[in-house]
């Protein structure tokens, strides 16, 4: 679901019924085989750094991403300052033997909260 800014999107795509698209069709379509980057530094990395995330998905979008991947709420919101592209918010967490992404509805529910725009 479209959280962020959806007014931020071309309208590339059209409702089902012909008439105006929802917000979040228009924005998954904007997407459809285009660039998405993931801005992501782990846990004691030189680059874990909410503000550093920020700089790397304003890289990204210099590069020509059309959105861009981050992990947590915190990250979520330091992009939305900097970065006009739509925010992929997720929360990748060790559990077992590999990593799960946003494992429960509490998790996304805060990055909803922080803005992600999916």
């Amino acid at each position: 679901m479209t959280h962020g800014h959806p007014e931020r999107f071309d309208t590339l795509a059209t409702a089902a019924d012909g008439g105006p698209p929802d917000a979040d069709t228009q924005l998954i379509e904007s997407l459809k085989g285009r660039l998405i980057v993931s801005c992501q530094a782990p846990a004691e990395h030189p680059l874990r750094d909410p503000g550093v995330i920020a700089r790397l998905a304003d890289c990204a979008a210099l590069g020509g991403a059309v959105a861009v991947r981050v992990n947590s709420p915190q990250d979520v919101r330091a992009v939305l300052q900097r970065c006009s592209l739509p925010v992929i918010g997720l929360h990748k967490m060790p559990m077992w033997h590999r990593s799960v992404i946003t494992p429960t509805l509490a998790f996304a529910q805060g990055l909803a909260e922080a803005g992600g725009d999916i």
